[in-house]
């Protein structure tokens, strides 16, 4: 099995549960994890 692969995460919706994260920076670029 192969490390490092393209992700794509598609971001709709007004990011409501995020709010305390997306404040300063776009939802599209929140770190995951």
């Amino acid at each position: 099995m192969s490390n490092g692969g393209t992700l794509a995460i598609l971001c709709g919706g007004r990011g409501t549960r995020l709010q305390e994260r997306t404040h300063a920076i776009p939802k599209a670029l929140v770190e995951i994890g």
